[in-house]
């Protein structure tokens, strides 16, 4: 049986002070509930202008806009989701913003500002902590 495949992208946002933003889902989300996880969107069309709809979204899950820095290829990887196990394509961006006050919407309960060292500390969604050192381990 062929996997579905299914697109989106992951925006790891710091500040100044090169800390990392993480943002714990609400309860309520029907994908990954209650997790700790960076900017990102998904399932999206293949098609989508990828570069635009990152900086959309960096704005409207932290109500700042970002400053794109780096984006990199594609990662591909198997996960759950819906309840099945699909391929992941996911296009990952590293983003600047100015101010460590951020505007949560409804996707969100609450955020961090933590260093490298403490992402052991949260239960990422898949490939979290892989997608952020890779921007970080530079």
């Amino acid at each position: 049986m062929e996997l579905a495949k299914l697109y989106g992208l992951v925006c790891v946002v710091i500040n100044k002070e090169g800390k990392i933003l993480l943002l714990k889902r609400a309860p309520d989300k029907k994908y990954y509930p209650e997790r700790w996880a960076t900017v990102a969107a998904g399932p999206i069309s293949p098609d989508t202008d990828f570069d635009s709809f990152a900086k959309k979204e960096v704005k409207a899950e932290t109500g700042q806009e970002g400053k794109m820095l780096e984006s990199k290829e594609q990662i591909v990887f198997e996960d759950q989701f819906d309840g099945k196990l699909a391929e992941l394509h996911i296009k990952p961006y590293l983003f600047e913003v100015d101010s460590e006050n951020i505007i949560l919407n409804d996707e969100h309960t609450e955020y961090k500002w933590v260093n490298k060292e403490e992402l052991l500390n949260y239960n990422l969604i898949s490939e979290g902590a892989k997608i952020i050192n890779s921007f970080l381990n530079r």
